[in-house]
């Protein structure tokens, strides 16, 4: 038997097999989160211990309390990828993870006949790439979307395994496990095509699903404390998406979706309430602008499709762009638009990377600082190491269990006063307090917002002695650091302000040796170019 006459290359092959390249290059992108690294050691610890982490182990400050891992199981998978394939293995799983999940948005949708309709897949799913991260929201994302292709289209077998991915939910990212019991909940009270009996095993199997974890009901504890003390306001991911550039293709594609509701066709009541539903918390916090998208695209594509079966006129243009041929050459088309865009999007004007576009590598801000303070660490420094928010999480990767951190990307363990004092340190009263409370002696801050390193570099105990465009070290002129201020202290140069004039100031002579010192250690500096520019344009 010729199994090549079984082998059929329809539109619709070619269309999944062009958005899973697309999807796969689209997510093949430096790891940059923040968050990943002590994910990742969680998920070591976890790993080596053979325990679940029940109180915090990794910072100073809050040694010893009560720690909510509801994300372990994440967490020790991430770090089992890592132990295998490392930071390339990591990224290619991600990268998997999302073609999974533009997959699962297509087969949510019950119609999308015209292969045109899912250029609004694509259009989806450039929006939301950059929140495909290495972190535990990646299996909320692609569980999202299997619930919505199991209850969209009434799948029997996929409905009867939904209690036992709740329970797989609220072990990889156990408070967003919520998101899949509102999913449940909004068909089995609306969705009128559901038996009672399927209703009823769905609301009960996955309520008790969402409990079936180490952390029980606490989960729903954590997310009241959340919202009620705050915390969505102190994290750029929980603010509202803004009314700028960056956020134009989420609303005009938002706009397209509420629009297609307008359209000739049955209206669904549980569509509804989930495009409502989703946009709402999307225009609340941008964190979940890409369920969003991947709940309520699948929603807008069937109803388009829809235009294709009203009218004469509509039904012959459907026969003429979707006949034979004319499909497969479409097809074709829009496969080679994905690809394209996709390259496209990968170019970067590294040299090495015009060639070889995959970037399987990491670009974490403070890693050359982390290195440096390892290396102090080598040569006696003593004492608690104050960073940055955002810096916590690789500390803890390439620093601990020999250095514990002041603070990383957890929240609700600190506390929102903590919080918000950690992300004012720049406030003389709020420095003086932290400093004093925690004595530390050591301090790592970022060197991208707005000159947050203005107080340290207006103290006199506090001597900067690293530096690059990302991060900057600073040591408290105390008796144990006197020997390492004495051989990396910058006395000239505050890398973090905006204005070069002061540079003007110092003898020339001296402004340039602090500059190509900085230089020899981080070469690509382009502050440091600017710097230096500036100085030597001076007459």
């Amino acid at each position: 038997m010729d199994t090549r006459q079984n082998f059929q290359l329809t539109p619709r092959a070619i269309l999944l097999a062009a958005l899973a390249v697309f999807a796969f290059l689209q997510s093949v992108y430096p790891l940059i989160s923040f968050d990943t690294w002590w994910h990742l050691k969680a998920g070591q610890y976890m790993w080596e211990t053979r325990a679940i982490a029940y109180h915090d182990v990794f910072t100073y400050t809050i040694y010893g309390k009560p720690w909510l891992t509801f994300e372990w199981l994440a967490q020790v998978i991430f770090y089992g990828v890592y132990k295998g394939g490392g930071i390339a293995g990591l990224i290619l799983f991600k990268a998997s993870l999302a073609v999974l999940i533009l997959w699962g948005m297509v087969l949510a949708a019950r119609r999308s006949s015209s292969v045109v309709l899912w250029m609004l897949f694509a259009a989806a799913f450039i929006i939301m790439r950059d929140a495909l991260r290495e972190r535990p929201q990646l299996f909320t994302y692609l569980f999202a979307v299997v619930y919505a292709a199991a209850l969209r289209r009434s799948w029997k077998p996929g409905l009867l395994l939904l209690p036992v991915l709740q329970v797989l939910w609220a072990n990889l990212h156990g408070v967003a496990g919520v998101i899949g019991l509102c999913l449940v909940l909004t068909y089995a009270i609306f969705d009128k095509e559901l038996s009672t009996g399927m209703r009823v095993y769905l609301a009960a199997g996955c309520a008790a699903g969402t409990l079936l974890s180490p952390h029980t009901w606490h989960v729903y504890a954590y997310l009241y404390t959340f919202f009620a003390q705050g915390f969505r306001h102190l994290v750029s991911e929980y603010l509202p998406p803004q009314l700028i550039l960056w956020y134009f293709p989420f609303y005009v594609l938002s706009a397209v979706i509420v629009i297609s509701f307008a359209l000739p066709g049955k209206r669904k009541l549980t569509d509804i309430v989930v495009v409502l539903g989703t946009l709402a918390a999307a225009l609340a916090a941008n964190r979940n602008i890409p369920v969003f998208l991947m709940l309520s695209a699948p929603v807008a594509a069937e109803r388009f499709s829809g235009l294709l079966y009203c009218g004469g006129a509509a039904l012959r243009a459907r026969s003429f762009l979707l006949a034979g041929a004319a499909r497969k050459a479409l097809a074709g088309t829009l496969a080679a638009v994905f690809l394209f865009a996709s390259f496209w999007c990968l170019r970067t004007p590294l040299d090495f990377q015009k060639l070889f576009p995959f970037r399987l590598g990491f670009g974490n801000p403070c890693m050359y600082a982390a290195e440096f303070i390892s290396y102090c660490d080598g040569l006696g420094l003593k004492g608690n190491l104050f960073n940055d928010y955002d810096f916590g999480g690789y500390l803890i990767w390439r620093l601990w269990p020999e250095r514990k951190v002041f603070v990383d990307g957890r929240l609700v363990e600190f506390g929102e006063p903590f919080i918000r004092a950690a992300q004012r340190y720049n406030y003389p009263e709020v420095w003086a307090r932290l400093e004093s409370e925690y004595n530390f002696t050591a301090a790592v801050v970022s060197n991208f917002h707005d000159y947050m390193s203005s107080l340290l570099d207006s103290r006199r105990d506090w001597i900067l002695v690293y530096w690059d465009d990302d991060s900057l070290v600073y040591l408290k002129n105390v008796p144990g650091n006197n020997g390492l201020i004495k051989r990396f202290a910058y006395t000239v140069l505050r890398p973090g302000s905006p204005d070069y004039g002061y540079l003007l100031e110092y003898p020339r002579k001296r402004v340039l040796a602090e500059l190509d010192r900085a230089l020899a250690l981080a070469p690509q500096s382009v502050k440091a170019r600017r710097m230096k520019e500036f100085v030597e344009g001076q007459k």
